[in-house]
């Protein structure tokens, strides 16, 4: 394919130094320091003005109500990881309460 790695490089014995151009010419580009380009550096991005569609209408804000008490009463409800929900205790019969307390 690349002929044991030699084509990959065409051929050329004197590769040039990193950071140097191959053209030294009087039309070569001047050496910049190492980290900087030729490029200004890019300003601040362009501001960009939140799109208000307006006020919601009364419809909008009934649905959103209306979706967030779904989501809350399934949120707090008692049902708990499996559907059980725990039951409450009843109170203690009159009779043996009077029996603890003597």
């Amino acid at each position: 394919m690349y002929n044991n790695g030699h084509e990959m490089w065409n051929h050329n014995s004197n590769p040039a130094p990193p950071g140097t151009t191959e053209s030294s010419g009087p039309g070569a580009a001047p050496i910049m320091a190492p980290g900087t380009s030729g490029v200004a550096p890019p300003g601040p991005p362009p501001s960009i003005t939140p799109s208000y569609t307006g006020l919601p209408t009364e419809a909008q804000l009934d649905e959103r109500a209306r979706k967030w008490m779904q989501l809350n009463s399934k949120r707090y409800s008692d049902k708990r990881k499996f559907g059980f929900v725990e039951t409450q205790k009843e109170d203690m019969p009159p009779e043996h309460v009077r029996k603890i307390i003597r």
